[in-house]
């Protein structure tokens, strides 16, 4: 009985986050209503709120979600930088997917908040800290290969590449003027640049 249970908990969050991330992405952040993804889901509003706490956190579920639909990356590389570029490619199209208004809508509502338990701002930094460590994981892999030399410090390169993301994510999202396609080769040439040894 337990497991009947467990897979429609399943469902219905499912449910759920396929709702919020279609009014995410056509209504933007804001305009977003609790009622509106529980109406899209095909489920009381109570129910909703027993699952997920606000909009915000049915956001970072949704992000989440997409960053680790594929986990494994198969694909052989033949240097570092194919390698750690196909790895960032995935966390960089969410960039895409929502589009600049909605992430600064989404910041704007997080960063406001000065409560160091807003589970938002938990659920984000989450992300941070998992894709940090996945990247770790990926560069010792590449050390194994011989692919990068023994003493290489795969944890400090690690939040080198993504102080290059974050930077310049802020940078994409806040600058109007930046094309998505400006911000993937600002990216590439950084951690080329980075790889390269030229820094």
């Amino acid at each position: 009985m337990s497991g009947l249970r467990e897979r429609k908990k399943k469902n219905t969050e499912e449910k759920i986050l396929s709702a919020g991330k279609e009014i995410l992405l056509s209504k933007g952040y804001n305009d977003a209503t609790m009622e509106e993804i529980a109406d899209k889901a095909e489920i009381g509003v109570g129910t909703l709120y027993n699952y997920f706490k606000s909009k915000g956190e049915i956001f970072v579920k949704v992000i989440s979600k997409e960053l680790y639909l594929d986990e494994n990356n198969n694909e052989e590389t033949t240097s570092v930088i194919e390698m750690v570029i196909s790895y960032l490619w995935k966390y960089i199209m969410n960039m895409k997917l929502f589009g600049k208004l909605v992430w600064r809508e989404l910041f704007a509502v997080m960063f406001a908040s000065t409560k160091t338990d807003d589970l938002n701002i938990k659920g984000l930094v989450n992300i941070d800290v998992i894709f940090v460590k996945k990247l770790e994981q990926l560069l010792d892999s590449a050390i194994e290969k011989e692919m990068l030399p023994k003493g290489f410090d795969s944890k400090e390169a690690s939040y080198i590449i993504f102080s290059i993301i974050f930077t310049q994510t802020m940078m994409y999202i806040y600058m109007e003027e930046i094309s998505f396609e400006e911000f993937e080769t600002q990216v590439k040439n950084q951690i080329t640049f980075l790889f390269e040894g030229k820094c």
